[in-house]
């Protein structure tokens, strides 16, 4: 161990504490026009990209501060107008739908004309239209640190040149100290057109077996053709549907080479599907909608994992955009305000709802409980602009009782009659039996069958 410190020691000394790197981007080996017309022609690949970039924005954020103090709130105020004029969602969007195809993404930071320390607005950077500042031997022109000292932004073949405090660099799946990422799509490209041979292959399958080729022979040793009749009969030929019927004379000889009908063609398909799926990371019942292969208990690990590498992005682009632009906004080196991604893991309201009736149903949460969670007073805690009725001892309650006003009164030319005097039907003298013989007698009859 005490070895171990000392070459480090040593290492430090030699490169004076500077990042040293050999690394040199050859972009000749990563074509983004052809990663980009791969994300655009393959049905798989664009849904599973386009469904990263929405997934890792669909539940939204939240900007939360360390301390809450009145300097912290104007600087969260800051950096919410700020998204609130330039639809940051949809730039992170657009952000993170680059990092999949390209590996890296970029966002210029637009300051104001009249202070250039004032962020104004962002704008969304085309990948294929931005390269590193290099030197005139073509190596990258790096600072003494190890960091670019600008990008060169080609547009309609006009070079513009940008100091690195006017882009924010996103980048995923960076190897050592390189200074660009890698997409999802870069290590399918062989895997994407071995697929699309194989598409290719079985449509022409498809198609010859519904239409088979001919084989014509025309004349024998009778009747020589001219090569104006083959010129004639092979454009006849051409136009040969289902409905086509052949009448010829006899030293006509036509032969149908018809292909066997395909069988299991799908099957082809699936290997390169399964790599698809694996070199994405989308789970095959969220890619295609289909559980097939795979049970709950399967699909739910799967989703669990695509939720954790989400996170992982939504991370990394927080992270980003805290380093390189919260930092701007509010003119210092270190931001408290931070973007925190809400987790996809969040349930609904009507899952909540399900899981509060379950808990409630089972005795796992109290009401009073269930209401604190939803922020809601306990029943228990009368409301506060309500008063309590007052004890039943009190005068309140005598008062009451003793209000001749409350009372009624008796019309004055209501005749009174003995109770007596009326036909209650037998009633008095059924409710006179003791009640077990009564309750004995209903209970014979409810049980008799």
């Amino acid at each position: 161990m005490e070895n171990e410190n000392k070459s480090l020691m040593v290492l430090s000394k030699v490169n004076e504490g500077v990042r040293q790197t050999a690394t040199t981007v050859d972009y000749s080996s990563v074509n983004y026009t052809k990663l980009e017309n791969i994300y655009k022609t393959d049905q798989l690949v664009f849904q599973a990209v386009n469904i990263i970039s929405t997934f890792a924005i669909s539940k939204g954020y939240e900007y939360v501060m360390s301390e809450s103090t009145d300097d912290e709130i104007l600087m969260k105020d800051k950096i919410v107008s700020l998204d609130n004029s330039v639809g940051l969602p949809k730039l992170l969007t657009d952000i993170v739908r680059h990092l999949h195809i390209y590996g890296n993404a970029y966002l210029e930071i637009v300051y104001s004309r009249t202070d250039n320390k004032k962020v104004v607005s962002l704008a969304l950077i085309d990948p294929k239209t931005i390269a590193f500042k290099k030197k005139s031997t073509g190596e990258l022109d790096l600072d003494e640190s190890g960091n670019i000292i600008g990008f060169i932004q080609t547009v309609n073949a006009k070079k513009i040149e940008l100091n690195p405090n006017q882009i924010i660099h996103f980048r995923i799946n960076t190897i050592a100290d390189s200074l660009t990422g890698t997409g999802v799509i870069e290590p399918l490209a062989k895997i994407i057109e071995a697929k699309k041979n194989i598409e290719i292959g079985l449509a022409e399958a498809v198609y010859r077996h519904g239409f088979p080729q001919f084989h014509v022979k025309l004349g024998d040793t009778d009747h020589q053709p001219t090569t104006e009749q083959v010129t004639e009969e092979s454009e006849k030929y051409k136009r040969i549907n289902s409905k086509s019927e052949f009448v010829t004379p006899y030293y006509y000889d036509i032969k149908v080479l018809e292909s066997p009908g395909l069988k299991g063609g799908e099957s082809y398909l699936k290997y390169f599907i399964d790599q698809i799926v694996a070199g994405t990371g989308v789970p095959q019942t969220i890619l295609l909608g289909s559980g097939e292969f795979s049970n709950r208990s399967s699909s739910v690990s799967q989703q669990e994992n695509f939720f954790l590498y989400i996170s992982g992005i939504q991370t990394l682009v927080a992270e980003t955009l805290h380093k390189e632009l919260f930092t701007k906004i509010v003119g210092l080196d270190d931001c408290p305000v931070f973007m925190v991604f809400r987790s996809l893991q969040t349930k609904s309201d009507l899952e909540l709802a399900q899981e509060r009736e379950i808990y409630l149903k089972y005795g796992v949460l109290t009401p009073d409980e269930v209401r604190q969670d939803m922020g809601l007073e306990p029943i228990s805690t009368p409301p506060k602009d309500e008063q309590p009725l007052p004890n039943a001892s009190g005068d309140f309650y005598s008062q009451f009782l003793n209000d001749r006003d409350l009372m009624i009164t008796p019309e004055p030319d209501f005749q009174s009659k003995e109770i007596t005097q009326l036909d209650f039907g037998g009633v008095l003298k059924e409710l006179s039996d003791p009640i077990r013989s009564r309750f004995i007698q209903d209970q014979h009859i409810l049980t008799h069958k």
